[in-house]
């Protein structure tokens, strides 16, 4: 085998490595934009407790970010308490069903009574169905995870349910 052949055999082999690399490189992006897409609307969904200190008495409210361009559905809001090693803990039958959640930021009065105890935060957790059907849980620590049922039956909340009322924030 002389020197021609064996530069041809490296330049074909070359060859084929690129194109092997060229093929992964595409194989990734796609993936990557498929996890963004599917990440896209739910990263765009947060919630926090507010309390109104301009009003009398201790009123609380949980406030939904909605910073994503379509509404969320099956939206339901459950108190918990962020803790070590746990994402949140929350009793079952405890979850605030709302109505679909427009762009923008939403309250709605929220109580966490019967979740204070020795280093218990009380916090918020959101479950919720995006524009693709895609159902999410933020929990109290800020995890966003897939769920595979409704968001009503992750908290186990009662039907028929009944719709707590969402007013737009800040109050006025």
């Amino acid at each position: 085998m002389g020197i021609l052949e064996i530069s041809q055999m490296v330049g074909i082999i070359t060859q084929v490595a690129a194109l092997g690399v060229s093929i992964g490189v595409f194989w990734w992006n796609s993936k990557q934009k498929r996890h963004e897409a599917m990440y896209a609307q739910a990263n765009s969904i947060s919630v926090r407790l507010w309390k109104d200190a301009n009003s009398k008495g201790n009123n609380q409210y949980a406030v939904i970010c909605n910073r994503s361009d379509n509404m969320i559905y099956d939206v339901v809001l459950a108190p918990s308490v962020p803790n070590k090693g746990t994402p949140f803990i929350h009793t079952r039958g405890t979850g605030t069903p709302l109505p679909p959640v427009p762009s923008g930021q939403w309250c709605t009065p929220f109580s966490t009574a019967g979740l204070n105890g020795m280093c218990a935060f009380p916090w918020v957790a959101i479950a919720f169905t995006d524009s693709r059907g895609q159902s999410w849980i933020r929990d109290a620590m800020g995890h966003l995870s897939t769920i595979k049922q409704s968001p009503l039956d992750a908290f186990g909340t009662e039907l028929p349910a009944t719709y707590a009322d969402i007013i737009e924030f800040p109050i006025r």
